[in-house]
């Protein structure tokens, strides 16, 4: 005789465990949180090490939501074209590649290079937006378990409110 299958919050009824699933998205959107968060600290680095105005440091915002706006139709059809799994590797690439190319940018010591570093991190963050909620594993436990699901904007959102003290912060539910 088989023993029943233990059920918990995180368990299907097919008997899949999506644990581990739950605490990849949830931190996908601390960090899509902390880097929307961080652009307000790099304006202000701008400013300082670039010798910028308040009227050329706007830019930076402009720079991160046109990335977004780029962005939003593309990272949807990307995602549904490859999946949800490839489209959140994609988005942490070009997150990455968004990251590095601040290390070139300081060689061309140019503001528009700063800018497309910028704006690569939101079109990547954009990307990760969009993925997590098309993945139909992550939405049937979301189904089961909305409290959940509030907890991890619960995260997204500490880490947009403060996030110099993010790491500090334990608001793990």
């Amino acid at each position: 005789m088989s023993e029943p299958i233990k059920k918990n919050m995180f368990t299907t009824d097919d008997g899949k465990n999506l644990t581990v699933t739950f605490i990849l998205v949830s931190s996908l959107f601390l960090l899509w949180g902390f880097c929307n968060g961080m652009i307000d600290t790099m304006d202000k680095h701008f400013q300082d090490q670039l010798g910028l105005t308040k009227a050329q440091s706007a830019w930076v915002q402009f720079a991160h939501y046109i990335g977004y706006a780029i962005m939003a139709l593309p990272a949807g059809l990307l995602t549904r074209r490859v999946g949800y799994r490839w489209g959140i590797i994609l988005g942490l690439l070009l997150v990455a590649v968004g990251g590095f190319w601040f290390v070139p940018a300081t060689q061309i010591s140019q503001f528009w290079a700063f800018l497309m570093g910028v704006c690569l991190i939101a079109m990547g963050l954009t990307v990760l937006e969009t993925g997590p909620s098309n993945d139909e594993a992550v939405s049937r436990l979301l189904r089961q378990t909305n409290s959940e699901m509030d907890g991890a904007e619960t995260r997204r959102r500490v880490s947009t409110h403060s996030p110099s003290r993010s790491a500090r912060v334990r608001c793990w539910s």
